[in-house]
């Protein structure tokens, strides 16, 4: 799906590999048995992003994985074909560049692969919004009662049931891990806390932007930084999602940490937008960066469990 949100998609810039420190050590104890309740193998879209296979009421095609997305979204050329009549939203949903989501559908069935989601709302949005076979668009949140595991090292979207084997969820390895409390905020957004060269940023963790960024407004603020630093080059002048034109830094960061489990020297873009720039979400943490490490989503404990990507 085309990101029309606030996030400034910028597939030039990447982020360097995570690395764990070694004095963080694993939990000792008994592995735990996770009830896992659906594997699936997930595309990489030409824009970085993770496509599962899907269906909507018997309608299959790809489904965009967006924790920065809102709730979920359909096309309205499989809106318009479903049993159930598109209706007024209670609730609009604004996005940049003019576009404005206020009718939605009931879905009697929603599959991620073969596992069967009921009764579950989608609003409706323009055919323009998808791209390729991506037919819709979930936010993981939607999805009340799952817990989620990336694994971009195997292509693995695997989805569990929670309440299980509370702090001791990384079943995958052996090696250092973080164990980072986050909130999700009421739009259903993962913020936790980072370190990014040795200063606290509110992180939102946003499986549809492909790189990271954050405003000059939360650079200078936090970092002391701005454009004329002599640290601070000046990438290119961008779009954001076709309304505002905002102009685009990048500054050579070091480190970005969760709780011992470091990226080392990560991209992100720093974006001016003059008068309409705002200091908040502190940092995007887009594909770029979320490509370095494994997560388990666990929305039950409130927690984001972190390796690095290749960790066996």
């Amino acid at each position: 799906m085309r990101r029309v949100q606030a996030a400034l998609c910028l597939s030039a810039l990447f982020c360097g590999a995570a690395r764990a420190e070694p004095q963080a050590a694993p939990e000792p104890g008994k592995a735990c048995e996770l009830p896992m309740l659906a594997s699936l193998d997930f595309r990489t879209t030409p824009q970085g992003m993770i496509s599962l296979p899907g269906a909507i009421d018997g309608h299959k095609g790809g489904i965009l994985v967006d924790t920065g997305g809102t709730s979920a979204i359909l096309g309205f050329a499989i809106a318009k074909q479903l049993a159930n009549p598109i209706k007024p939203s209670g609730v609009g949903v604004a996005y940049l560049g003019g576009v404005d989501l206020h009718y939605g559908v009931r879905v009697d069935r929603f599959e991620l692969g073969t596992f069967p989601f009921e009764k579950v709302w989608f609003m409706v949005a323009p055919d323009r919004m998808m791209d390729g076979d991506l037919i819709g668009e979930i936010q993981p949140h939607a999805l009340s009662g799952v817990n989620f595991e990336i694994d971009f090292v195997k292509g693995k979207f695997n989805l569990f049931g929670p309440g299980t084997c509370p702090g001791r969820i990384v079943y995958w390895t052996h090696e250092p891990y973080a164990r980072v409390p986050m909130d999700v905020d009421p739009s259903g957004h993962i913020v936790v806390e980072a370190m990014l060269d040795g200063k606290p940023v509110k992180a939102y963790i946003d499986t549809g932007a492909q790189g990271s960024q954050m405003s000059l407004k939360t650079a200078t603020h936090i970092f002391g930084i701005d454009e004329k630093n002599p640290a601070v080059k000046r990438l290119n002048d961008a779009d954001v999602n076709g309304m505002v034109k905002a102009a685009i830094y990048r500054y050579p960061f070091t480190s970005l940490t969760f709780e011992g489990i470091e990226i080392k020297t990560p991209s992100i873009a720093i974006m001016d937008a003059g008068r309409t720039d705002t200091r908040g979400p502190e940092l995007v943490l887009g594909m770029g960066a979320l490509r370095q490490l494994h997560l388990f989503i666990a929305y039950d404990e409130k927690m984001l469990y972190l390796t690095a990507a290749e960790a066996r």
